[in-house]
């Protein structure tokens, strides 16, 4: 037995603890969809008051096509309120325009660039609705978008309802594969949502009970995930988030890797920083699966994807300098080693515990992304080039998120300060 541990590489034992972590997590989360728990629902004789609250910082290409949406929902009693952060283009006129043409309760408000949770703090501090949600200048909503999503604050332990989050109208291929990266991700949250785990509320309409915002103390305001920070908060007072699949916001992703590259960069780094600040939730009991399972996992998640690039580029170059030893023997001599060279292959050379976890890895990634697309009632080939977008987000998106989590690695040790 001693004999084996000392034949394991550093990769061995890395890929192993992997192996054994997505066994562990398949089972999980398999055992939470089969899970019977159903959210109750209540339909309202009396529909509750909802201000939507925007806030903005230089939004003109997308704030008119936002609030058009907003506008010509179906919702009784709704009210709507910009908060333009400081913006420096014709963001303000613009909602001025929207403003003087609207039959609904609309307010305007303006200040000096504070950042996306001032922005939300002022607004908060001057709606007067009962609810009210959350919504990105360059997100849109569907008409009956409330109606769905309001009969689920029946449990008055319910903080937060979230809709599906999906992509509109990607136009490139790296917008293709974050709207399967959506899709999936909604799919699991879904499942979060039945073991009380979710732990962000994103910015497109997530829907809150204003008085609990209100008493938790609103938004941390030097929060670079605010969002996050808040679903935390709301965790840590023992709130339900409940996430949807009745009804969809449509966002605008990244379009070039730089774009991603920096949103990515926030949302870890974020959710690295918030989950530290909450550590004292972690494996407290008392607060159930989400302190044992899911906070731990966002650092855990993390860290396993900087351990596995380091440890993969460790035997590159261990690789390499293999490679150039043995060049540096023939004094170079190219040639002479590709005239002596042979195939030599023989079918247990094959390793065969590594493919069978990555063909069970790729069945399994596959049967998630069925389940994912049959919950959000979306057609995988809906926008065209499927099969190359499905190569490149299976087997080199992944590889790009982990290289962004190196990077935070970088610079959370050079102690650099990242502002929203």
């Amino acid at each position: 037995m001693t004999l084996i541990f000392m034949n394991l590489s550093a990769t061995d034992i890395i890929l192993a603890i992997t192996y054994f972590l997505i066994l562990y997590f398949s089972i999980f989360w398999l055992l939470a969809l089969l899970d019977p728990f159903v959210v109750r629902k209540k339909q309202f004789h009396v529909h509750p008051s909802v201000s939507v609250i925007i806030p903005a910082y230089n939004e003109e290409r997308t704030i008119k096509t936002c609030l058009d949406s907003v506008l010509a929902m179906k919702y009784p009693d709704l009210h709507v309120i910009v908060v333009d952060d400081g913006s420096t283009d014709k963001t303000a006129a613009i909602v001025k325009t929207v403003q003087a043409a609207a039959t609904i309760p609309f307010q305007f408000l303006q200040q000096p660039n504070k950042g996306k949770g001032a922005a939300l703090n002022h607004a908060l501090r001057e709606a007067t609705t009962e609810f009210y949600a959350t919504l990105d200048a360059d997100s849109t909503v569907e008409p009956l978008l409330l109606e769905k999503l309001m009969p689920y604050f029946a449990d008055e332990q319910v903080a937060s309802v979230l809709p599906l989050l999906k992509i509109k109208d990607p136009k490139n291929i790296l917008q293709r594969i974050q709207r399967y990266e959506y899709i999936i991700n909604m799919f699991y949250k879904m499942l979060n949502s039945k073991l009380d785990c979710v732990h962000v509320t994103p910015g497109p309409f997530s829907v809150y009970r204003t008085d609990v915002i209100k008493k938790i103390g609103g938004y941390d305001e030097h929060n670079i995930t605010e969002d996050l920070e808040i679903a935390l908060r709301l965790q840590q007072h023992h709130y339900q988030i409940v996430q949807t699949g009745e009804a969809a916001v449509y966002t605008i992703p990244p379009a070039t890797i730089g774009g991603l590259y920096r949103q990515r960069n926030r949302w870890y780094k974020g959710s690295v920083l918030n989950s530290l600040k909450y550590k004292h939730i972690m494996f407290d009991r008392k607060y159930g699966d989400f302190g044992f399972m899911r906070l731990p996992t966002v650092i855990v998640g993390g860290a396993l994807s900087i351990i596995v690039i380091a440890t993969l580029g460790y035997d590159l170059v261990t690789y390499l300098w293999r490679k150039y030893l043995q060049l540096r023997a023939v004094d170079f001599d190219i040639f002479t080693l590709l005239q002596n060279w042979t195939f030599n292959f023989h079918i247990l050379d094959l390793r065969f515990v590594e493919l069978f976890v990555a063909v069970c890895v790729i069945a399994m990634g596959i049967g998630v992304m069925i389940a994912s697309f049959r919950y959000s009632q979306e057609k995988i080939t809906r926008y065209g080039k499927t099969f190359f977008s499905l190569v490149y987000y299976m087997f080199l998106y992944s590889f790009l998120l982990s290289v962004v989590w190196v990077m935070i690695g970088v610079e959370m040790l050079r102690g650099k300060v990242q502002k929203w």
